[in-house]
């Protein structure tokens, strides 16, 4: 999973802060409930954006409280109430680790892929399940996985184009519980450049995991990059940066048109602040291995 979508926590209000991470055990706990320990472990913070996301445009009055956690038993944190907004995330979580483990499968060596086999055969009953609860978002998936499938087929393949499914694919999962129209298109436009930044961040994230391996990477295609060389690596890190640079810019737009009274400074927080944080992260390591 990705998990790049994440506040700043030095940017936030302590208060802020705690409904985030309330937020976050909550969809902990809903996993766990709905599913089974095991799924905990699939926990992400880009679907606690989903959550928070989905809660501020919701009629959903969140109910918080003080619980006890399986993980940490002595002590009790403040933590969201299970609601339906946490029940979409837990079950488009446990879909989209689904089909993640069946990419993986597809993407290693016999040997790897039998550790994916495994995980996968232990989230199949849970993934069955979520398939009756949220039977829209498969269908969403298997879109997604169909056309992505297409893009890496091709020869020649543009950054865009290659980011285009995963766009979508966001695009119509954060606006799927939005009621109003005018939610619905904020959430989609908010949905579309998130998922397209999630994308190129982690293809620049595994460019050198994938160049050594000779796994797909739209960068390589790009920039006519091999194992052994092509293009300069200055220039694709200013050029995907601007790219990346232009998706938060938009996101921001978008989020400036959200009616989200709920959470307001944790959504603007996350995309203001702390998606540049985590592309600067993801640059600086990539920076320091090519000693730029």
């Amino acid at each position: 999973m990705f998990g790049y979508v994440k506040p700043n926590k030095q940017e936030l209000l302590v208060k802020d802060y705690e409904t985030y991470r309330a937020v976050y055990c909550g969809l902990c706990k809903t996993l766990g409930k709905r599913y089974s320990v095991f799924s905990r472990f699939a926990l992400n913070y880009d679907y606690t954006f989903l959550a928070v996301v989905v809660m501020s445009v919701s009629d959903e009055v969140p109910v918080f409280a003080n619980e006890g956690c399986l993980f940490n038993p002595l002590s009790r944190k403040r933590c969201c109430k299970r609601c339906v907004s946490l029940d979409h995330a837990a079950d488009a979580l446990i879909l989209t680790t689904y089909f993640k483990l069946s990419d993986a499968v597809r993407d290693s060596g016999f040997f790897k892929s039998l550790a994916y086999r495994f995980v996968r055969g232990l989230c199949k009953p849970m993934m069955r399940k979520a398939k009756k609860h949220c039977p829209e978002v498969y269908e969403l998936l298997e879109e997604y996985v169909s056309a992505q499938g297409d893009v890496e087929e091709r020869e020649s393949v543009s950054l865009d184009a290659a980011a285009e499914p995963t766009a979508k694919f966001m695009s119509e999962l954060l606006s799927f519980k939005a009621t109003a129209d005018d939610e619905r298109r904020v959430t989609s436009v908010l949905g579309y450049n998130i998922g397209k930044w999630i994308y190129i961040l982690d293809a620049v994230d595994d460019f050198e995991k994938d160049r050594k391996n000779g796994s797909f990477n739209p960068l390589m295609q790009t920039y006519k990059f091999s194992e052994n060389g092509g293009e300069d690596m200055s220039m694709m890190i200013s050029e995907t940066g601007k790219v990346l640079d232009a998706c938060v810019l938009e996101a921001a737009k978008a989020v400036d048109l959200l009616d989200s009274h709920k959470f307001e400074m944790i959504i603007k927080n996350v995309v203001y602040v702390g998606m540049p944080a985590e592309q600067a992260r993801v640059f600086s390591k990539l920076k320091a291995k090519e000693g730029i």
